[in-house]
Parts: structure tokens; C-alpha cells; sequence
């Protein structure tokens, strides 16, 4: 019978690392809608899967951190609520959300701008830093021993590399089309492919969807 110990599983007397997931949505969503892939996904189910098969080796699964940007809700104040499918990712067992904003700008609505970043919507603001500082507390208060990015910002590579110093192992998940990522192989411990087939597998479906596909067939 395997019992819980301090957050590590043990079996006997063997324990499992305990794996922390940290996903920059706006990142990731970018990238999966670039490629036509489904981007709503049940991230608890991918954590699971991850500790389990993805990330090399068995792992017991702590938390899912999920960083997102809204329009619609003000982190700062709790008004308003998150835009879109973000209600249900909320509340999905094991992921834990935290917020930056997103800042519209009128003079730049429906133009894009690659060298500035602004894309329809506008800028987003607090993500990036919010991964980095949930990271490093978590680290510091010994709640994780290995972490999984899910990430393709170059950004992050020094926060890997103060994991590492501080004694954590961090892995990077990415996709087919990020395996040049300049900085991140390095940085990280290891690299993770997520296929194609990993994020169909993963599709989260809302009634909204259903009802939606069920119009067109």
C-alpha cells in the first residue's frame, strides 16, 4: 500500500519526485492556434498524464500552475469574470490560476505589431513575472522538486538555471515546431516533446463547443 509522506509518494521504500507544472498560457495558446491544434485544454488531465508517462520518469503530481491574461477580469480587484473557456479551467481539480492582465489599446485594435508584440487584444502584463515569482516560492519552500515549463519564452531560461542552483531539477515541455528554442535546452535539465496527438487527447470540451458542433453536423 503506497502512502503520502511529506508530499512525496512512497511505495515501500521508494518515493516519487514531486513534479510542479508551470504553463504560460498566452505562450502556449499562441502557439497551438498558430498551428490549428486545440488550444482549450483539461489541464489537470495533462498534469496527470505528464507525471505519469510524458516526463520520463513516474513523478507524483503536486500542482498544475497556470498563468493566464484576461480582459474581462481584474486580478487586482476580483471584478468581472475570466473571459471565455477560462471559467472552466478554473475549475478543473489540481490547477491553480493566477492572473496578469491584459492592456487594450485603441489606436492599435486589429493591427498587429511583431516587433512590439501587440496583438488584437492588445499587450499582456504580469504573467511572465507572475510564473517566475510562484516558481521561486514554491522552490523555496520546498514544495515541488522537479518542475516541467511549459513555455517557449527565452525569458525563462534564468529562472531554470536559479532552480537549478537552488537544487531543483527543471524540465522543459515544448512543441515540434519550438525545438529551436536558443536558450531553453540549456538551461533546463531535459527537454519534453508534447506531439500533436498528446494535445487532441487533452481537448477539454465545454457544452458551448458540443452545442457548437453539433450545428454544423
Amino acid at each position: 500500500m503506497s502512502a503520502s509522506t511529506g508530499g512525496l509518494v512512497s511505495s515501500g521504500s521508494e518515493r516519487l519526485p514531486r513534479l510542479d507544472l508551470y504553463v504560460d498560457l498566452p505562450n502556449v495558446e499562441r502557439e497551438l492556434k498558430r498551428l490549428n491544434l486545440p488550444h482549450k485544454l483539461d489541464w489537470g488531465r495533462i498534469g496527470k498524464s505528464v507525471a505519469a508517462r510524458v516526463a520520463g520518469a513516474p513523478y507524483h503530481l503536486q500542482r498544475v500552475n497556470c498563468f493566464a491574461s484576461t480582459t474581462r477580469y481584474d486580478p487586482r480587484t476580483g471584478k468581472g469574470r475570466p473571459e471565455g473557456w477560462y471559467n472552466k479551467l478554473v475549475e478543473l481539480p489540481s490547477v491553480q490560476v493566477r492572473w496578469g492582465h491584459r492592456l487594450r489599446f485603441p489606436d492599435v485594435r486589429g493591427a498587429a505589431s511583431a516587433d512590439h508584440g501587440v496583438e488584437k487584444l492588445g499587450r499582456e502584463k504580469g504573467v511572465d513575472v507572475a510564473l517566475a515569482s510562484t516558481m521561486v516560492e514554491r522552490a523555496c519552500t520546498s514544495r515541488f522538486d522537479v518542475a516541467l515549463l511549459i513555455s517557449n519564452d527565452t525569458d525563462f531560461a534564468t529562472v531554470a538555471w536559479q532552480m537549478r542552483r537552488l537544487g531543483k531539477r527543471v524540465l522543459w515541455g515544448h512543441l515540434e515546431t519550438q525545438r529551436d528554442n536558443r536558450y531553453l535546452p540549456y538551461a533546463c535539465e531535459r527537454a519534453c516533446l508534447l506531439s500533436v496527438p498528446f494535445f487532441r487527447e487533452h481537448e477539454l470540451k465545454t457544452s458551448q463547443d458540443r452545442e457548437a458542433r453539433s450545428r454544423s453536423e
